[in-house]
């Protein structure tokens, strides 16, 4: 098995269970899942062992949000990444104390984000947000986006090829229920 091919096992692992969880409509855990696998791809090619939110961030600039214009930044990603997997909320010390938006998730063609405003404007007024700081996110356009940011992150790590051999090692080291090389 080649070095891009035991780094991107985990990735595509991901990918599949969003997909899967997605269908399932269980929308909470698939983003739960599309969180991890930046954090887990992130971490792979990180010359540290232990990687944090600016690496987090890194990723999903380069590879999520890439050239995509969207109304939402790496450390709105990385602030509803903390939400949701520390409390299921959507706010999170990033958002209370950074200067991240909060990002609500929302299928595209159900209403308009303006829409959506006018019926949780109450609801915002109640816990203390205001209408600018929120985010409107379609879930599938995410898990869509991620297929393609892992496809970008496995043609850059096919043109580093220290950084795959090193990225291997550590993938390696993943929990996976595949067969490892040998």
């Amino acid at each position: 098995m080649t070095s891009l091919r035991r780094v991107m096992r985990g990735p595509m692992e991901d990918v599949r269970a969003v997909a899967l969880l997605l269908q399932a409509q269980l929308e909470s855990q698939a983003l739960s899942v599309l969180y991890m696998a930046i954090d887990r791809a992130a971490w792979v090619v990180s010359d540290k062992e232990e990687v944090d939110k600016h690496d987090f961030i890194a990723w999903a600039e380069k590879y999520l949000i890439a050239k995509n214009e969207v109304g939402f930044t790496g450390l709105d990603l990385w602030a509803a990444r903390c939400g949701l997997l520390h409390t299921g909320a959507a706010e999170s010390r990033d958002y209370r104390k950074n200067g991240a938006n909060l990002i609500y998730y929302k299928v595209k063609a159900e209403i308009s984000d303006e829409n959506v405003l006018k019926l949780i404007d109450k609801w915002l007024a109640e816990i203390g947000v205001t209408p600018d700081r929120v985010r409107f996110v379609d879930y599938f356009w995410l898990a869509k986006e991620l297929v393609e940011a892992m496809q970008r992150f496995e043609a850059w790590l096919g043109t580093e090829p220290q950084i795959c051999e090193r990225a291997a090692a550590k993938a390696d080291r993943q929990i996976s229920f595949q067969p490892l090389p040998k």
